[in-house]
C-alpha cells in the first residue's frame, strides 16, 4: 500500500494481526516520510545509561582511591592542646570478654602495620579500650579518652556546619554523589607531644596513636577544619565531617566529582567503595532525602512517626515527643513561625547598638 504524510509517500507492507493494541511504524517508513528528524531514527536517548558510563570512567580513573589500607592526608600532624596544669592519668587495661579478645588482639595487629598505632613500654597516660562491634562484623578499637585525656584537654571549638546551610548550599543540585573516607580521622599524623597523650592500655600491652583517634574531644572540629580547607575552592561540596555531599547540575554531571577525586588523590585520601554513592537523583544525607525537589526527612523516621502516632492512646506513649518535636522543621508551625514571629530589640538592646 501506499503512504503519505503532508508532501511525501511511500509504498509499505501493511501486516493485519488478530490482537489489541496501537499501530506500528516501520523505521523505514518513518525515514522515507519524514515522521522524525533523520538523527533521532534509530537512536535511544538514555541519560542514564550515560551517568553510568561516567561514572565506571570515574571508579576506573581514580581506582587507587578505593584500594584497602588507610590513607595519609599530606600537610602539618595535627596537636591535642592541653591545659596549662593537666595532669597525666593511667588506668590499667579492662577485662575483655574471651569471644573479643581474638578479634582485639587482630585488630591491634592491622592497626600497627598500617602506620595507626605503635607499640610503646611506658608512657605517662594511658587510656583503656572500649571494641566497638559494627553491624558489618568488623571489630572498632576506640579509647575511652572521656576518662583521661579529654578532661585535661583544651577542646577545640571549631563549629561543625549547620544542617540547614549544607542543604541551602545544594539548592539546583540535580545529580548527587557521597564519598565516605575509610578510617577517616585516621588520615590525619599527629605530633610527637599528642602521641604522648594518646595511648591505649590493652591487654597486649600499650599502644601509642600515630594517627588521630576517634574519642579524642578535639577530634570532630579537627577533621572538619582540614576536610574544609581541602574543598573550600570547589562549589557544590559540601561536607559534614567523613560523609562529602556534591550537587551537580542536570548537564555536568562528573566534572565536580572528578575534581574532588583529584583534590583527594593529591591528599592521600582513601574511599570506602561500598559505601560511595554516584550519580544519583537522591541520596540520604544526615537522615534526610535530598533530591531537585528539594529536602524530606527520611522514610526511616517517617515509619517511626507513623509506629508511634498509631498507639497515641496508649498512655505511656502520651509522653513521647510529637512530630512537631521529632522532625520540627517540617511541621507547619515551623513555616509559619518566621512570619508571625520577629524578634523585637527593648529599649536596653538598642541603647546598647545605638538605635
Amino acid at each position: 500500500m501506499t503512504a503519505q504524510h503532508q508532501n511525501c509517500n511511500a509504498t509499505a507492507e501493511l501486516y493485519v494481526v488478530q490482537c489489541p493494541g496501537p499501530s506500528l511504524c516501520g523505521r523505514d517508513v518513518i525515514q522515507k516520510l519524514h515522521l522524525l528528524p533523520d538523527q533521532e531514527v534509530g537512536t535511544i536517548l538514555t541519560p542514564d545509561c550515560e551517568i553510568s558510563s561516567v561514572t565506571e570512567q570515574l571508579k576506573e580513573k581514580f581506582k587507587d582511591l578505593f584500594e584497602l589500607g588507610t590513607g595519609l592526608m599530606k600537610g602539618p600532624p595535627a596537636s591535642i592542646a592541653m591545659k596549662k596544669d593537666a595532669t597525666p592519668r593511667f588506668l590499667k587495661a579492662r577485662s575483655l570478654p574471651y569471644a573479643l579478645r581474638e578479634k582485639v588482639g587482630m585488630e591491634l595487629d592491622r592497626m600497627c602495620q598500617q602506620g595507626i598505632l605503635s607499640p610503646v613500654s611506658h608512657s605517662c597516660w594511658a587510656t583503656p579500650i572500649v571494641p566497638v562491634v559494627k553491624a558489618d562484623g568488623t571489630l572498632r578499637i576506640c579509647g575511652d579518652f572521656k576518662v583521661t585525656v579529654n578532661p585535661e584537654c583544651d577542646v577545640d571549638q571549631y563549629p561543625l556546619p549547620k544542617m540547614g546551610d549544607i542543604f541551602a548550599s545544594l539548592k539546583g543540585g540535580y545529580w548527587f554523589s557521597k564519598l565516605d573516607l575509610r578510617e577517616a580521622y585516621c588520615h590525619i599524623p599527629l605530633d610527637d607531644q599528642a602521641k604522648q597523650v594518646a595511648v591505649l592500655n590493652t591487654h597486649k600491652g600499650l599502644f601509642a596513636y600515630n594517627r588521630l583517634p576517634y574519642g579524642i574531644a578535639s577530634a570532630p572540629a579537627i577533621f572538619q577544619r582540614k576536610m574544609e580547607e581541602l574543598l573550600k575552592n570547589v562549589p557544590g561540596t559540601q561536607v559534614f565531617l567523613d560523609d562529602v555531599l556534591i550537587a551537580e547540575d542536570k548537564n555536568s554531571y562528573g566534572k565536580t566529582v572528578n575534581k574532588v577525586l583529584e583534590i583527594f588523590r593529591e591528599n592521600g585520601i582513601r574511599l570506602r567503595k561500598d559505601k560511595c554513592v554516584f550519580g544519583a537523583q537522591e541520596v540520604t544525607y544526615l537522615g534526610h532525602k535530598i533530591d531537585r525537589h528539594g529536602l524530606q526527612p527520611a522514610e526511616k523516621k517517617l515509619d517511626t512517626i507513623v509506629e508511634s502516632t498509631s498507639a497515641q492512646k496508649c498512655p505511656r506513649t502520651q509522653i513521647l515527643p510529637g512530630p512537631d518535636h521529632l522532625l520540627p522543621q517540617f511541621s507547619a508551625q515551623h513555616v509559619k513561625s518566621p512570619c508571625t514571629s520577629v524578634p523585637v530589640a527593648t529599649e536596653r538592646e538598642q541603647m546598647e547598638v545605638g538605635i
